[in-house]
């Protein structure tokens, strides 16, 4: 299915463009009748108004959220059935849009790379707060595992407006199976101090955007 993120994102360039679009006389913004060099110059002012911020918080975008903006003004064309204006063949951008998209990445600070947080961490936090004599020790180590193991894939979707319209199902703390060393289900009712004993607990998510139905 669609994305709704996606959809909503379309959804909002698209506004933007019209709006773009408006002031030109005799132009709409499925640009009937305009010819091909009078597109380009057009998307290509559109794309300068969005690097620049007019539809942001007036801050200066990277040359990647033009080139999201620009997609969902040539997505909304092809799924009218008309060709994309972006392209001048498949996937190739009209070279006067792929020049000043370049020169955007060019201008662009470098991209700070974030190193991926590595298994031995998260097994020695598990382990230091185990045997942690500092009751503000253990909280950390533990808050940091459950952070790691629980919250990582599933965290995007514990809360979210009401408005916004999700394929994946909220998870609830209910849906946390516990069990005791022989693997016995211990009841999500049960006193919290048998809840301590578990060994072991599942998630599972009934529905996620890319993994499988009922997944663990």
């Amino acid at each position: 299915g669609v994305v709704a993120a996606n959809h909503k994102e379309r959804k909002r360039y698209w506004g933007h463009w019209t709006g773009f679009i408006r002031p030109f006389s005799g132009v709409d913004a499925m640009l009937t009748d305009v010819p091909t060099d009078e597109r380009i110059e057009l998307m290509a002012a559109f794309a300068e108004r969005v690097r620049h911020g007019h539809y942001g918080d007036g801050a200066r975008v990277r040359a990647g959220t033009v080139q999201v903006a620009l997609c969902a003004i040539g997505k909304t064309f092809e799924l009218d059935g008309l060709p994309n204006p972006l392209y001048r063949t498949d996937g190739k951008y009209w070279l006067q849009l792929e020049r000043q998209i370049e020169g955007y990445r060019r201008q662009d600070p470098p991209a700070q790379h974030k190193l991926a947080v590595p298994i031995s961490l998260v097994e020695f936090l598990a382990d230091l707060g185990a045997t942690a004599t500092s009751s503000k020790v253990e909280a950390i180590c533990d808050m940091s595992t459950i952070a790691f193991y629980y919250l990582l894939r599933v965290g995007e979707y514990t809360s979210h407006r009401k408005s916004e319209n999700r394929r994946t199902k909220q998870f609830r703390a209910c849906d946390i199976t516990f069990y005791d060393k022989y693997f016995n289900i211990i009841p999500n009712s049960a006193p919290l101090d048998i809840l301590y004993t578990a060994a072991k607990a599942t998630m599972p998510i009934t529905n996620q955007k890319n993994g499988t139905r009922g997944s663990l």
